[in-house]
């Protein structure tokens, strides 16, 4: 990862070489084997096909103390793809999430959620009730965001906008 960012003259990216959840320790990442390395999770594979290739131990933290410990004063955006982890993340996050406001783009894979024993209802629940989000869809038309149709089954991309923010991004 080092040498690719220096390849590409990125040298405002620091790696934190650890996962992010709700609370702070030690966890097994489970890594997928082959074809479905973009499968590796803290929890159980989503998918019967994908065989565990090994583990690996490392450390969990909070997007909260992560963003303190760096002295973060803005994030802007949280790309949020973690085979299930998607509310452990956030539940990490309250304090970013309610006083700096970044967009969220997220991948919610139903099936990778259960084996976590969570649920794309729950999260989405937390996003609007105690977070105050917004969640919408990335049209299949146009490519922007917008609210997902009515009747339509949530795509498994997604984009939560803070509501004080969604009149930029919905027209």
């Amino acid at each position: 990862v080092l040498a690719e960012l220096g390849r590409n003259g990125l040298d405002n990216v620091h790696v934190v070489a650890a996962a992010l959840g709700a609370t702070a320790g030690v966890v097994d990442l489970h890594l997928a084997h082959g074809v479905h390395a973009g499968h590796n999770t803290l929890g159980d594979f989503a998918h019967d096909d994908v065989v565990r290739a090994s583990s690996e131990r490392v450390p969990l933290e909070t997007l909260d103390s992560v963003v303190a410990r760096h002295g973060l004063s803005k994030v802007d955006v949280v790309k949020i793809d973690v085979e299930g982890g998607e509310a452990g993340v956030v539940a990490g996050a309250k304090t970013v999430l309610k006083s700096m406001r970044p967009l969220l783009l997220m991948e919610l894979n139903e099936r990778a959620l259960h084996a976590q024993h969570q649920s794309a209802s729950a999260l989405l629940q937390t996003l609007r009730s105690d977070l105050s989000y917004e969640v919408l869809v990335f049209s299949h038309t146009t490519g922007l965001i917008e609210r997902p149709p009515a009747g339509s089954a949530l795509s498994p991309n997604v984009v939560a906008v803070p509501m004080e923010r969604l009149a930029e991004f919905v027209k």
